[in-house]
């Protein structure tokens, strides 16, 4: 096994997604739990609070070989993703999640990945980024950007000029899913790049 530091998906019990960030902070563990900021009405106010983009899980960054005990005891904490050890997440599909999440764009949670075509960003705030466009409407697109270990998309909006389609030929290969597996992790059998 690689001794490198490496991204992987921490899957967290129900709304223990801001709690076990905190801890893994407090341990000195690098740690990243994008989020969303909602509206949300009661009958007598309107608060905004944090939502996680990607409900159930948190990333950490850490070494596989040295610290996985620790991080499994702590309270909320469910498993790493992966079939049978942890699997890693590519940088550049976090650093992409950073970015999206950074831009000041229209950010929100995206069902499912898209069967639209890959694009590069080459302008505005998500310069270096690719994913799959959605067009929104004649002047406003959405960029579908996914952790691919984890099947979870988001959305962030784009301007049609910020991007360029990658050609056919240099598109990333489909993950390859497995039939009738319930699980996140066990329906991950290959990796790919970010669709």
């Amino acid at each position: 096994m690689s001794s490198q530091v490496q991204w992987f998906a921490l899957q967290v019990r129900y709304r223990q997604e801001f709690r076990v960030s905190e801890q893994l902070r407090e341990r000195g563990i690098e740690e990243y739990t994008p989020f969303l900021i909602s509206k949300r009405r009661w009958s007598d106010r309107t608060k905004d609070i944090r939502v996680p983009l990607f409900p159930g899980y948190t990333f950490v960054r850490i070494d596989r070989t040295s610290r996985l005990l620790p991080i499994l005891t702590m309270p909320g904490v469910v498993h790493f993703v992966g079939e049978n050890s942890p699997v890693e997440i590519p940088d550049e599909e976090i650093e992409q999640v950073r970015k999206a999440v950074s831009s000041g764009g229209m950010l929100w949670q995206y069902p499912k990945l898209s069967t639209g075509e890959i694009v590069d960003v080459t302008y505005g705030p998500l310069a270096g980024c690719k994913g799959r466009i959605e067009k929104v409407d004649d002047k406003a697109w959405s960029l579908v950007i996914s952790i691919t270990l984890l099947q979870r998309s988001l959305a962030v909006s784009v301007e049609p000029d910020w991007v360029q389609v990658v050609p056919r030929s240099k598109m990333p290969p489909a993950p390859v899913m497995r039939k009738g597996s319930s699980d996140v992790a066990s329906r991950q059998s290959a990796r790919a790049s970010v669709s």
